[in-house]
Parts: C-alpha cells; structure tokens; sequence
C-alpha cells in the first residue's frame, strides 16, 4: 500500500508504530549532548527487550541484519554487562568468560578472548 505521508499510530493501547515507505530510516533518534539516544527498558517479564526483525522481502545474503560503527579507535561495538557474561572461576581466579547464547532450544556460550597474553 503507497502511502502519501507516513502513518504515525503512537496513542493506542498497544501495538504502537509508525509506518513509511521512505527509502530513508523510518525514525531517526539523535542525541546531540553526551547523552543516549536510545534507551531501552524491558518490563518484569519473560518477554525480550529488543526484537529485531528482518521480513527478507528483497533478502540478500550479502547485507547485514545490523550494523554498528564506532568511530573512536579501538573503541568496542558492544559491550555486554551484567549477567549475559558467564565467568569460569576455580577460587579467586577467572579462567575464562563467555557471552550466553541460545539458538532454537540449545544453549552455548560464545568465549570472550582478551587482548592480554
């Protein structure tokens, strides 16, 4: 459906968008102090916080589902904190880290390797 101007539905009880079918980004958010610019905080429940979805109607196996880019050097894309780090401890020292991850009903762990030697 071609849309004249972008539907904005942002007052209802649930299921909140905005709809456009810009070949720009739907909405941008830009934070020009030392603030984020997104923030986001998920409920007491068991439900995910972000959910990123990807309708592959013109799916090319050649371009990411997302993308970071940080323009400082050596500064890390993503940094994982509480308890998505899992620590390998025997006593009071760390042997290794990993990051948790599930894919379908198994449950892995990807390592965390350091630049230490």
């Amino acid at each position: 459906m071609a849309l004249d101007r972008d539907l904005v539905n942002l007052d209802t009880e649930s299921g909140r968008n905005i709809i456009s079918n810009d070949s720009t980004p739907t909405l941008e958010l830009e934070n020009e102090s030392s603030g984020q610019s997104l923030s986001l905080k998920g409920g007491l429940t068991d439900n995910v916080v972000l959910n990123v979805i990807d309708r592959g109607a013109s799916g090319s196996a050649t371009i990411a589902l997302a993308r970071f880019n940080s323009s400082a050097a050596s500064a890390p894309a993503l940094e994982f904190a509480g308890s998505c780090i899992q620590s390998t401890a025997s006593g009071a020292a760390t042997l290794a880290a990993a990051i948790r991850v599930k894919f379908g009903d198994v449950y892995g762990f990807i390592p965390v390797l350091t630049d230490r030697a």
